[in-house]
């Protein structure tokens, strides 16, 4: 049937590829959608974007909160963020859309100045 929840996971390549979290991110996906009748979708940027491209926080936080709003779950969903505290801030401004969230590997909370 049709999924009724969403976990989009955000995940950087803080200290793994992207290729070598796939099979965690697979086998979470199986069991989500299997069990919860979930779909899943995966944001990543591949390596931390900001201090290669000299893009700010500010505008790299901006961008993934527009990416996640185009995404084509329009209902609530489970957050599940992956960057090493980079991106945890986006929790606020999405908190109307939360039905959960899930902080991995949280190092640290970022400022603009920091990064």
């Amino acid at each position: 049937g049709e999924a009724k929840m969403c976990v989009i996971i955000v995940s950087l390549e803080v200290l793994l590829p992207t290729s070598m979290q796939m099979t965690c991110w697979n086998d979470l996906a199986e069991a989500v959608v299997e069990d919860f009748n979930c779909k899943v979708l995966l944001v990543t940027t591949g390596a931390n974007p900001i201090p290669e491209s000299g893009m700010s926080l500010k505008d790299f936080l901006a961008d993934l909160l527009a990416l996640i709003e185009s995404l084509p779950w329009k209902g609530p969903f489970v957050l599940l963020e992956n960057t090493a505290g980079v991106a945890t801030s986006i929790l606020w401004p999405l908190r109307s859309r939360l039905a959960g969230a899930l902080v991995v590997n949280s190092s640290a909370f970022f400022s603009e100045d920091f990064v």
